[in-house]
């Protein structure tokens, strides 16, 4: 994995991401949709932590972590 320049968009970030999941994953136009659209509501520190846990973690802990939050946050606001 490369280093992450400091001075990187947020939406570069977010794309770097998402094209190491789809690297790894059969994601349906739909679920990349998804997961880029639950990415941009990061902020630019915790795409590269994110980024970063990707080879920490593994991706599938990562995106696990991400969906699991997800539903929890929906949850919680029923």
């Amino acid at each position: 994995m490369r280093k992450i320049d400091k001075y990187i968009s947020k939406e570069k970030l977010c794309n770097l991401v998402v094209n190491r999941a789809e690297k790894l994953f059969e994601l349906s136009s739909e679920e990349s949709n998804y997961l880029r659209n639950r990415l941009k509501k990061y902020d630019k520190m915790e795409l590269q932590h994110l980024y970063h846990n990707f080879t920490s973690f593994g991706v599938d802990a990562v995106l696990e972590c991400i969906c699991e939050n997800e539903k929890l946050k929906h949850q919680n606001k029923k």
